[in-house]
């Protein structure tokens, strides 16, 4: 029932008078029986008792789209948090990985000077930001499924809907490869400047 949110009472004019004091009517439900258009019904009714009677006619459709459209917002507003998160945790690796690079420089000279190619030391960075991105999606994706299962719940008990929940296997995948693909790009900065770094000038950095 995406009119009432599930929550319907159904009872006579004698119990609806007696216990909850309605003696009115605020909207009709109207059944179609096969073989008849839903849209030619509803403009029908429109047109016998719309304008004098002032009702406004929906059909179980349209209000079910915009139910579906209304969750689809709220989901839309999680993905745009994601992407937000995305590039706070891009920002966050290139930071840590500069650091990461200042504070070694003197040891990325001696590793160099005993024969390390620039290009290993391209791996090495591209590396520690691999673990950094694989540990950031383990721990991203145990946290979203819990928050998931916390939104459904919310949403089963304020809503009045019994919506089932589906693993989202596809998607845990994909968030996960992302994880890996945005460390990999954030790491190329970092990963460069330490390539680009001459030995005798990072053996005496200080």
């Amino acid at each position: 029932d995406f009119y009432d949110q599930g929550l319907v009472i159904q009872g006579s004019w004698r119990d609806m008078r007696q216990y909850f004091r309605v003696n009115d009517v605020a909207s009709f439900q109207v059944a179609v029986e096969p073989g008849y258009d839903v849209d030619e019904v509803k403009d029908r009714i429109e047109t016998l008792y719309g304008t004098r009677r002032s009702l406004t006619t929906f059909s179980n459709e349209s209000l079910r789209e915009v139910a579906l459209g209304i969750s689809e917002q709220s989901f839309a507003l999680f993905d745009v948090l994601a992407w937000i998160a995305v590039i706070v945790a891009s920002l966050g690796v290139v930071n840590t990985l500069m650091m990461n690079v200042l504070e070694r420089t003197r040891e990325i000279g001696m590793l160099r000077g005993i024969g390390m190619t620039r290009w290993q030391v391209v791996k090495m960075i591209l590396a520690e930001a691999g673990l950094m991105g694989a540990l950031g999606g383990v721990l991203g994706i145990v946290v979203g499924l819990f928050m998931s299962q916390v939104f459904l719940m919310g949403a089963n008990a304020m809503q009045g809907y019994d919506l089932e929940y589906v693993l989202p296997v596809m998607g845990l995948g994909t968030a996960f490869l992302i994880s890996l693909v945005v460390s990999q790009l954030a790491a190329t900065w970092p990963a460069a400047s330490a390539a680009r770094l001459r030995i005798i000038d990072a053996i005496q950095f200080e």
